[in-house]
């Protein structure tokens, strides 16, 4: 925020809405699903425009933690995570097998543990301000 307020954007929100359509363009989402999940693509679109989220040539999306995850002596040990734009089934079986059907939230730390190649530890230590993106990346694999 600038000293009167107003939000600066790193891109423009033009720039961002298009990345994040090239994004969702390689995961092959269909327009229906697009409406339907129109709060989530917005927080990606915010994202990008505010330097948080990058998508990289090969569709690999970057997000740096606002927070970052620490170690027990305060040190910043994890400052960003990338997503791949591809999982299979059986991956993320493996690491649903001991989330229950009904901990919505532990699914989601399941996917986005296997999207990111972090352990599932990792992804519980993530602020909840940066776990808001790592959610709305998640809903497109779910």
């Amino acid at each position: 925020m600038s000293e009167k307020g107003k939000h600066i954007a790193k891109v423009s929100r033009e720039v961002a809405e298009t990345e994040i359509n090239k994004w969702l363009d390689f995961k092959c989402i269909k327009p229906r699903r697009r409406t339907d999940l129109k709060a989530a693509i917005d927080m990606l679109v915010d994202a990008v425009e505010d330097g948080d989220l990058i998508l990289e040539k090969n569709n690999n999306l970057i997000h740096k933690l606002m927070m970052g995850i620490q170690n027990e002596e305060g040190e910043k040990t994890v400052g960003s995570l990338t997503y791949t734009p591809r999982v299979n089934v059986g991956l993320v079986h493996k690491k649903l097998k001991n989330v229950q059907h009904d901990d919505a939230e532990g699914r989601l730390i399941a996917y986005v543990s296997q999207l990111t190649g972090q352990p599932t530890a990792v992804i519980e230590a993530i602020d909840t301000t940066d776990f808001g993106i790592a959610q709305a990346i998640a809903t497109f694999f779910l």
